[in-house]
């Protein structure tokens, strides 16, 4: 929007101010015309960037009226920008319009029950316990065998985070019945994706292999590339676990592309890990401090400390191979301030073992 079409303040004072001078009803009246400003000087993709904008608009223009027009554009701007939010890695964002969306569907509705699962899903990521309250509703809510397949594999999601790999497992092999029986091949794809991902961990290799490159077609034939991303990264350790590291670089980098191709940033994290590992066996040193230093970036762009922490041991002494040790000691240091304040005393002595080994 040129400055022409936009008032600029010369301090928040100021502005709002101005806006206490209205009636209320004036203000509503006010922010529709925001709203039609915003949609007559921009293209639709152009919009995007301003979503939870034009969403704030719409609430305010709303009031405590039922204007099923103002709300239905409420609802609108919240979740394109929710995925906007999403798209850029800003994941609070993300949730805070996730939770406004959730607040003002109809409980019942197949829209609220799908915003209702991914808030519970992103959620996780700074609270399991929440994430577990809001799955606990979910299921509540469920009315068919598909949509109870997805809140299992939530569930399984957050015992695999906690370790909990036999729970895990159990609840995506009762996910996996269900998605059997309902006849939904995506969401059995997508169930078998993160049951793969177990198996893997318990060292069943093949099987896992197996699993993930029936998923790999249904993965690419879908929008969401969060999927077919996860496949390729966990391809890509299946081949590191067995020593197969210039494939599982292949694997890795077909990962980062799909990811940059879509702007999942947070996603970015395994694939870079598991790439600057491969590189770092394979020899090619220069290219895996790169790698790692890119993914200390992110990880600390995305707020992911205890990945950080990990990730910095890693380049530090990957840098000290290169003959780096100033580059290698700032790594290391921040690995145990990391380690330190997140609680990870194992990742801590190995920063600390590294450093002692440095040149005084």
């Amino acid at each position: 929007m040129s400055a022409e079409q936009a008032y600029l303040f010369v301090h928040a004072l100021v502005r709002d101010a101005a806006y206490e001078l209205h009636l209320p009803t004036e203000r509503g009246e006010l922010h529709r015309l925001a709203i039609s400003a915003f949609e007559s000087c921009l293209a639709e993709d152009a919009l995007t960037p301003h979503a939870l904008e034009l969403a704030g608009h719409a609430q305010l223009a709303r009031g405590e009226s039922d204007d099923a027009e103002l709300l239905q554009a409420e609802c609108r701007y919240l979740d394109t920008g929710y995925r906007y939010a999403l798209s850029r890695d800003q994941m609070p964002e993300a949730v805070a319009a996730l939770e406004r969306l959730t607040g003002l569907l109809p409980e019942r509705s197949g829209a609220r029950r799908e915003a209702l699962y991914e808030l519970a899903i992103h959620a996780t990521v700074f609270d399991r316990e929440r994430g577990l309250r809001l799955l606990d509703e979910c299921e509540r809510l469920s009315e068919d065998d598909v949509y109870r397949g997805k809140v299992l594999r939530g569930r399984a999601m957050i015992r695999f985070m906690l370790k909990e790999r036999e729970p895990g497992q159990r609840i995506l092999e009762q996910a996996v019945a269900l998605h059997e029986s309902a006849g939904d091949p995506v969401q059995l794809a997508l169930t078998r994706n993160a049951l793969a991902r177990i198996l893997l961990e318990e060292g069943k290799i093949a099987e896992a292999e197996t699993m993930l490159r029936g998923v790999l077609p249904v993965a690419e034939s879908i929008d969401d590339k969060r999927y077919l991303g996860g496949a390729q990264n966990t391809l890509g350790m299946a081949a590191s676990r067995t020593g197969r590291f210039a494939e599982a670089k292949q694997w890795f980098s077909r990962a980062l592309e799909t990811y940059e191709g879509v702007g999942l940033t947070r996603y970015l994290v395994a694939s870079l890990q598991g790439l600057g590992r491969a590189l770092n066996e394979l020899g090619e040193l220069e290219a895996a401090a790169d790698t790692m230093a890119r993914c200390v970036d992110v990880c600390h762009r995305s707020g992911l400390p205890e990945a950080e922490c990990t990730i910095s041991v890693s380049l530090g002494k990957v840098q000290i191979k290169l003959g780096r040790h100033a580059e290698a000691a700032a790594s290391l240091r921040r690995a145990v301030r990391l380690g330190r304040e997140r609680g990870l005393p194992e990742w801590v002595e190995k920063a600390q073992q590294a450093l002692a080994g440095l040149p005084a």
